[in-house]
Formats: C-alpha cells, structure tokens, sequence
C-alpha cells in the first residue's frame, strides 16, 4: 500500500510540475509575445554559477545571493542581443533561437565545467531532515 502511494504522490507532484512549466510558458507567451525554450538552460548556468561561486569562496549563502543576480545578467544580455531581434517576426525564428541556445548554453557548461556532474555539499543548516516520522 505505501508503495502504490508514494506513485500517486509521484504522479501528483511530476503533474503539478508539468502544469507550472506549461502555465510558466503560456504566460511569457501570453504577456510578453516570446517563445523562449531556453528557461531550462538558464536555470542550468545559474545552477553552475551557484556552485563556483559556493566552491570559489566556500559561502552557500553568498552562491545563493550572486547566482541569480549573475543569471539574470546572462538573461538580459542574450535578450538585449539576440531575442529582440526575433520580435515582430512571429514565434518560429524565436523557438528557432531559443533552441539553439538550448544547445549553446549546454556546449559551453560542457566546455568551462566539464562533463562530469558537479556536486556542492549543503551546510549543515540544511542538511538532514526537517522532521522524521516515528
């Protein structure tokens, strides 16, 4: 029985998950006119930044503060440069370009970080369990 309920939760949070990806889309579709496929590899570069500056000065709380800030420099940049260039011309040459930079972005973590999973211990604030179950 616990099994067939951990699936159900499983399910439960994998559609939650699917539904604010489409929702997050629909919306910047929506809003903003951008098809922009390239959320995921943002998220990516961010994740990178967070753990070289976590590794770089040894502060999880610093990472967790310039990562995004960095991130959203990287996201400004390649809109200033690249996407407003796309607008008025329809979604295709922006699901084109967000595509491709899918492929950039995860090119270029491969070639300053490397191919291999990158791993960042937690403090230990963080680490464990919130509450066990008895």
């Amino acid at each position: 029985m616990q099994i067939i309920i951990e699936q159900i939760l499983n399910a439960l949070q994998m559609g939650v998950l699917l539904f604010l990806i489409a929702s997050g889309l629909s919306l910047i579709f929506g809003l903003m006119h951008v098809v922009n496929l390239a959320h995921g590899a943002l998220y990516m570069v961010g994740a990178y930044f967070g753990i070289t500056i976590a590794q770089g000065l040894g502060n999880f709380y610093l990472a967790v503060l310039l990562a995004p800030l960095l991130t959203a420099a990287v996201g400004v940049l390649v809109e200033r440069t690249l996407l407003s260039r796309t607008y008025g011309r329809g979604m295709y040459p922006q699901v084109l370009l967000t595509l491709g930079l899918v492929f950039c972005f995860d090119e270029l973590v491969r070639i300053v970080w490397g191919a291999p999973i990158q791993t960042l211990t937690l403090p230990p604030e963080l680490a464990g369990m919130v509450c066990s179950a008895q």
